[in-house]
């Protein structure tokens, strides 16, 4: 059961803990852990702010309890990191000329109601 008499704020810090935990035990970049975490939180502060701080503090205890039942598995088939590859550096140079402001890219394709 969660605890829901202590602050959402610690559970904020809790919760960004335990991810950075799991990201480091799946042998994220050291990098790209804290930038991981504070999307996170980044992400709860905007889905908590419409609720009282008691019922926030409440979910978010819940969602401790959630990764610490999922485990090493929170983070199982997740996509990794995206990676520039050679095709998007070639799309990022073509798309490169209409960047100025005054060029329009159209694109023509089909549609029809079904």
């Amino acid at each position: 059961m969660p605890n829901s008499t202590r602050s959402a704020s610690e559970a904020m810090s809790i919760i960004s803990r335990r991810i950075a935990e799991r990201a480091a035990a799946y042998l994220a970049p050291a990098d790209e852990i804290g930038p991981m975490c504070e999307m996170v939180t980044t992400f709860l502060d905007q889905m908590m702010a419409g609720i009282s701080t008691t019922e926030a503090s409440r979910l978010l205890y819940r969602m401790i309890d959630r990764i610490d039942l999922l485990g090493d598995h929170l983070l199982q088939n997740v996509n990794p990191p995206a990676q520039r590859t050679t095709f998007q550096d070639h799309i990022g140079q073509v798309l490169a000329r209409f960047a100025n402001g005054r060029s329009v890219h159209l694109e023509l394709g089909v549609w029809r109601a079904a």
